[in-house]
Protein backbone atom coordinates (compact mmCIF):
# COMPACT_ATOMS: atom_id res chain seq x y z
CA UNK A 1 0.00 0.00 0.00
CA UNK A 2 1.05 3.60 -0.54
CA UNK A 3 -0.80 5.78 1.97
CA UNK A 4 1.66 8.66 1.89
CA UNK A 5 1.23 9.15 -1.84
CA UNK A 6 -2.46 8.46 -2.03
CA UNK A 7 -3.74 10.40 0.98
CA UNK A 8 -3.72 13.97 -0.43
CA UNK A 9 -5.59 12.86 -3.53
CA UNK A 10 -7.91 10.53 -1.65
CA UNK A 11 -9.04 13.34 0.62
CA UNK A 12 -10.63 15.00 -2.39
CA UNK A 13 -13.08 12.13 -2.79
CA UNK A 14 -15.21 13.43 0.08
CA UNK A 15 -15.84 16.75 -1.64
CA UNK A 16 -15.52 15.93 -5.30
CA UNK A 17 -19.23 16.30 -6.00
CA UNK A 18 -19.48 19.60 -4.15
CA UNK A 19 -16.55 21.93 -4.61
CA UNK A 20 -12.88 20.98 -4.81
CA UNK A 21 -12.83 19.31 -8.21
CA UNK A 22 -15.93 20.74 -9.87
CA UNK A 23 -16.71 24.34 -10.81
CA UNK A 24 -20.34 25.28 -11.31
CA UNK A 25 -19.43 28.78 -12.51
CA UNK A 26 -17.06 29.33 -15.42
CA UNK A 27 -15.25 32.24 -13.73
CA UNK A 28 -14.90 30.29 -10.49
CA UNK A 29 -12.82 27.60 -12.17
CA UNK A 30 -10.69 30.04 -14.15
CA UNK A 31 -9.85 32.17 -11.11
CA UNK A 32 -8.71 29.19 -9.04
CA UNK A 33 -6.99 27.15 -11.72
CA UNK A 34 -3.45 28.53 -11.56
CA UNK A 35 -3.18 28.45 -7.78
CA UNK A 36 -5.08 25.31 -6.80
CA UNK A 37 -5.41 22.99 -9.78
CA UNK A 38 -2.66 23.22 -12.39
CA UNK A 39 -0.41 20.13 -12.15
CA UNK A 40 -2.11 19.18 -8.87
CA UNK A 41 -5.48 17.61 -9.59
CA UNK A 42 -8.17 17.01 -12.21
CA UNK A 43 -10.94 19.55 -12.45
CA UNK A 44 -14.33 19.71 -14.16
CA UNK A 45 -15.67 23.02 -15.48
CA UNK A 46 -19.42 22.51 -15.64
CA UNK A 47 -21.11 24.13 -18.62
CA UNK A 48 -17.87 25.70 -19.85
CA UNK A 49 -18.84 25.31 -23.52
CA UNK A 50 -22.62 25.16 -23.23
CA UNK A 51 -23.14 28.29 -25.31
CA UNK A 52 -20.89 27.26 -28.19
CA UNK A 53 -22.03 26.59 -31.72
CA UNK A 54 -20.55 23.10 -31.44
CA UNK A 55 -22.75 22.06 -28.52
CA UNK A 56 -25.80 23.60 -30.15
CA UNK A 57 -25.34 22.09 -33.61
CA UNK A 58 -22.92 19.13 -33.77
CA UNK A 59 -25.55 16.77 -32.45
CA UNK A 60 -26.88 16.91 -36.01
CA UNK A 61 -24.52 14.48 -37.74
CA UNK A 62 -24.85 16.17 -41.13
CA UNK A 63 -24.13 19.58 -39.63
CA UNK A 64 -21.05 18.15 -37.88
CA UNK A 65 -19.86 16.50 -41.10
CA UNK A 66 -20.23 19.79 -42.95
CA UNK A 67 -18.32 21.70 -40.26
CA UNK A 68 -15.37 19.30 -40.46
CA UNK A 69 -15.35 18.84 -44.22
CA UNK A 70 -11.81 18.28 -45.45
CA UNK A 71 -10.25 17.76 -42.00
CA UNK A 72 -7.52 15.11 -41.97
CA UNK A 73 -8.94 12.13 -40.12
CA UNK A 74 -7.60 8.91 -38.61
CA UNK A 75 -9.98 6.06 -37.82
CA UNK A 76 -8.94 3.54 -35.17
CA UNK A 77 -10.22 -0.04 -35.17
CA UNK A 78 -9.47 -2.25 -32.18
CA UNK A 79 -7.62 -5.47 -32.95
CA UNK A 80 -9.72 -7.13 -30.25
CA UNK A 81 -12.99 -6.63 -32.10
CA UNK A 82 -16.22 -5.04 -30.92
CA UNK A 83 -15.33 -5.31 -27.24
CA UNK A 84 -11.84 -3.95 -27.67
CA UNK A 85 -10.59 -0.73 -26.17
CA UNK A 86 -9.22 2.16 -28.17
CA UNK A 87 -5.59 3.10 -27.63
CA UNK A 88 -3.30 3.65 -30.60
CA UNK A 89 -0.87 0.91 -29.60
CA UNK A 90 -3.63 -1.71 -29.77
CA UNK A 91 -5.50 -0.48 -32.83
CA UNK A 92 -5.21 -0.47 -36.59
CA UNK A 93 -5.18 3.10 -37.92
CA UNK A 94 -6.69 4.10 -41.25
CA UNK A 95 -5.63 7.54 -42.46
CA UNK A 96 -6.90 7.21 -46.01
CA UNK A 97 -10.55 8.04 -45.42
CA UNK A 98 -12.31 11.39 -45.20
CA UNK A 99 -13.95 13.17 -42.29
CA UNK A 100 -17.32 12.66 -43.93
CA UNK A 101 -16.74 8.92 -44.32
CA UNK A 102 -15.83 8.62 -40.65
CA UNK A 103 -19.02 10.47 -39.70
CA UNK A 104 -21.08 8.13 -41.86
CA UNK A 105 -19.47 5.04 -40.33
CA UNK A 106 -20.11 6.18 -36.75
CA UNK A 107 -23.36 8.13 -36.86
CA UNK A 108 -25.22 6.31 -39.64
CA UNK A 109 -23.89 2.76 -39.50
CA UNK A 110 -22.96 2.54 -35.82
CA UNK A 111 -19.55 1.03 -36.52
CA UNK A 112 -17.43 0.35 -33.43
CA UNK A 113 -14.56 2.64 -34.34
CA UNK A 114 -12.96 5.78 -32.92
CA UNK A 115 -11.98 8.72 -35.12
CA UNK A 116 -9.62 11.63 -34.55
CA UNK A 117 -9.72 14.64 -36.86
CA UNK A 118 -7.48 17.67 -36.98
CA UNK A 119 -9.12 20.65 -35.34
CA UNK A 120 -9.53 22.95 -38.33
CA UNK A 121 -10.18 26.65 -37.91
CA UNK A 122 -13.90 26.13 -38.47
CA UNK A 123 -14.14 23.38 -35.86
CA UNK A 124 -12.02 25.39 -33.41
CA UNK A 125 -14.17 28.49 -33.76
CA UNK A 126 -17.40 26.55 -33.33
CA UNK A 127 -16.05 24.84 -30.19
CA UNK A 128 -14.45 28.10 -28.98
CA UNK A 129 -11.17 26.39 -28.13
CA UNK A 130 -9.54 29.79 -27.68
CA UNK A 131 -11.39 30.11 -24.38
CA UNK A 132 -9.36 27.19 -23.02
CA UNK A 133 -6.25 29.29 -23.45
CA UNK A 134 -7.76 31.83 -21.07
CA UNK A 135 -7.98 29.14 -18.40
CA UNK A 136 -4.41 27.91 -18.93
CA UNK A 137 -3.02 31.41 -19.55
CA UNK A 138 -1.29 30.31 -22.74
CA UNK A 139 -2.20 30.46 -26.40
CA UNK A 140 -3.79 27.33 -27.85
CA UNK A 141 -1.65 25.49 -30.42
CA UNK A 142 -4.31 24.44 -32.88
CA UNK A 143 -1.98 21.95 -34.59
CA UNK A 144 -2.02 19.81 -31.42
CA UNK A 145 -5.78 19.89 -30.89
CA UNK A 146 -8.05 17.11 -32.07
CA UNK A 147 -11.73 16.38 -32.50
CA UNK A 148 -12.55 12.87 -31.30
CA UNK A 149 -15.77 11.06 -32.18
CA UNK A 150 -16.76 7.45 -31.71
CA UNK A 151 -19.43 4.87 -31.02
CA UNK A 152 -21.48 4.48 -27.87
CA UNK A 153 -19.70 2.24 -25.37
CA UNK A 154 -16.19 3.01 -26.59
CA UNK A 155 -13.43 2.77 -23.97
CA UNK A 156 -10.00 4.37 -23.79
CA UNK A 157 -8.10 2.13 -21.34
CA UNK A 158 -5.98 3.20 -18.40
CA UNK A 159 -3.03 5.41 -19.42
CA UNK A 160 -1.37 8.74 -18.77
CA UNK A 161 -0.45 11.59 -21.12
CA UNK A 162 2.61 13.83 -21.19
CA UNK A 163 0.63 17.03 -21.60
CA UNK A 164 -1.87 19.18 -19.76
CA UNK A 165 -5.13 17.94 -21.27
CA UNK A 166 -8.45 19.77 -21.54
CA UNK A 167 -11.33 17.79 -23.02
CA UNK A 168 -14.51 19.60 -24.05
CA UNK A 169 -17.61 17.39 -24.19
CA UNK A 170 -19.77 18.25 -27.21
CA UNK A 171 -22.14 15.31 -27.68
CA UNK A 172 -22.85 12.21 -25.62
CA UNK A 173 -21.68 11.37 -22.11
CA UNK A 174 -18.26 10.19 -20.91
CA UNK A 175 -17.06 9.00 -17.51
CA UNK A 176 -13.44 9.59 -16.52
CA UNK A 177 -11.82 7.46 -13.81
CA UNK A 178 -8.62 9.23 -12.74
CA UNK A 179 -5.75 8.22 -10.46
CA UNK A 180 -3.00 10.38 -8.99
CA UNK A 181 0.39 10.16 -10.71
CA UNK A 182 1.88 8.86 -7.44
CA UNK A 183 -0.24 5.71 -7.79
CA UNK A 184 2.06 4.55 -10.61
CA UNK A 185 3.34 1.63 -8.52
CA UNK A 186 -0.15 0.13 -8.60
CA UNK A 187 -0.69 0.69 -12.33
CA UNK A 188 1.32 -2.31 -13.61
CA UNK A 189 2.87 -0.40 -16.47
CA UNK A 190 3.67 -2.12 -19.75
CA UNK A 191 7.39 -2.71 -20.09
CA UNK A 192 7.50 -1.41 -23.66
CA UNK A 193 4.96 1.40 -23.19
CA UNK A 194 5.18 2.67 -19.59
CA UNK A 195 2.42 5.20 -20.19
CA UNK A 196 -0.05 2.30 -20.60
CA UNK A 197 -1.40 0.09 -17.81
CA UNK A 198 -1.86 -3.66 -18.11
CA UNK A 199 -4.88 -3.52 -15.80
CA UNK A 200 -8.32 -3.94 -17.35
CA UNK A 201 -10.10 -1.48 -15.08
CA UNK A 202 -13.62 -2.58 -15.99
CA UNK A 203 -12.86 -6.24 -15.34
CA UNK A 204 -10.99 -5.49 -12.11
CA UNK A 205 -13.83 -3.43 -10.65
CA UNK A 206 -16.37 -6.00 -11.84
CA UNK A 207 -14.64 -8.51 -9.55
CA UNK A 208 -12.95 -10.62 -12.22
CA UNK A 209 -10.93 -13.14 -10.19
CA UNK A 210 -8.14 -13.58 -12.74
CA UNK A 211 -7.70 -9.84 -13.14
CA UNK A 212 -7.52 -9.32 -9.39
CA UNK A 213 -5.06 -12.17 -8.95
CA UNK A 214 -2.77 -10.75 -11.63
CA UNK A 215 -2.86 -7.17 -10.33
CA UNK A 216 -3.48 -7.27 -6.56
CA UNK A 217 -1.82 -3.93 -5.78
CA UNK A 218 -4.32 -2.07 -7.95
CA UNK A 219 -6.55 -2.13 -4.89
CA UNK A 220 -4.23 0.44 -3.30
CA UNK A 221 -4.92 3.04 -6.00
CA UNK A 222 -7.58 5.64 -5.17
CA UNK A 223 -9.82 6.73 -8.06
CA UNK A 224 -11.77 9.89 -8.67
CA UNK A 225 -14.71 9.54 -11.06
CA UNK A 226 -16.20 12.34 -13.13
CA UNK A 227 -19.09 12.19 -15.59
CA UNK A 228 -19.11 14.77 -18.39
CA UNK A 229 -22.16 16.03 -20.24
CA UNK A 230 -22.37 18.25 -23.33
CA UNK A 231 -20.81 21.62 -22.54
CA UNK A 232 -18.62 20.36 -19.69
CA UNK A 233 -14.82 20.44 -19.79
CA UNK A 234 -12.32 18.38 -17.78
CA UNK A 235 -8.67 19.13 -17.02
CA UNK A 236 -6.33 16.15 -16.56
CA UNK A 237 -2.78 16.94 -15.39
CA UNK A 238 0.28 15.30 -16.97
CA UNK A 239 1.10 11.82 -15.68
CA UNK A 240 -2.31 11.35 -14.02
CA UNK A 241 -3.66 7.94 -15.00
CA UNK A 242 -7.13 7.93 -16.55
CA UNK A 243 -9.67 5.57 -18.09
CA UNK A 244 -12.48 6.96 -20.24
CA UNK A 245 -15.78 5.33 -21.11
CA UNK A 246 -18.40 6.65 -23.53
CA UNK A 247 -21.83 5.81 -22.15
CA UNK A 248 -24.16 3.51 -24.03
CA UNK A 249 -27.04 5.14 -25.85
CA UNK A 250 -25.40 7.45 -28.36
CA UNK A 251 -22.07 8.26 -29.98
CA UNK A 252 -19.85 10.94 -28.51
CA UNK A 253 -17.96 13.95 -29.82
CA UNK A 254 -15.28 15.78 -27.85
CA UNK A 255 -12.48 18.25 -28.49
CA UNK A 256 -9.05 17.73 -26.91
CA UNK A 257 -7.00 20.88 -26.26
CA UNK A 258 -3.49 20.03 -24.95
CA UNK A 259 -0.68 22.22 -23.63
CA UNK A 260 3.04 21.56 -23.23
CA UNK A 261 4.26 19.97 -20.03
CA UNK A 262 7.01 22.61 -20.04
CA UNK A 263 9.36 24.33 -22.46
CA UNK A 264 11.65 21.30 -22.65
CA UNK A 265 8.77 18.89 -23.33
CA UNK A 266 6.72 20.28 -26.21
CA UNK A 267 3.33 18.75 -26.77
CA UNK A 268 2.62 16.86 -29.98
CA UNK A 269 -0.20 14.66 -31.16
CA UNK A 270 2.01 11.68 -30.29
CA UNK A 271 2.73 12.67 -26.69
CA UNK A 272 -0.70 13.87 -25.64
CA UNK A 273 -3.00 11.51 -27.52
CA UNK A 274 -2.47 7.78 -27.14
Amino acid sequence: SFPAAAAPFASMCDVVARKDAISTRRDEGIDAFATTTRMRAPHVFRGFASDTTAVRTWRDAKRFADAGQGARTTVLTSREGARGAFIKADCDANESGTFEEACEAIFEHGERVYARAECTTTLAVEANVGAVGEVFAEDVALRNCGVWFGAAGNVTPLHYDLCHGFLIMIRGVKTFTIFHKDDFRAMYQRSDRPELSRVNLDAWYAGDADERDRFPDFEDATPLTFTLYPGDMIYTPPFFWHHVRTHDGEPAISVLVPFDLDAKNPCTSATCIN
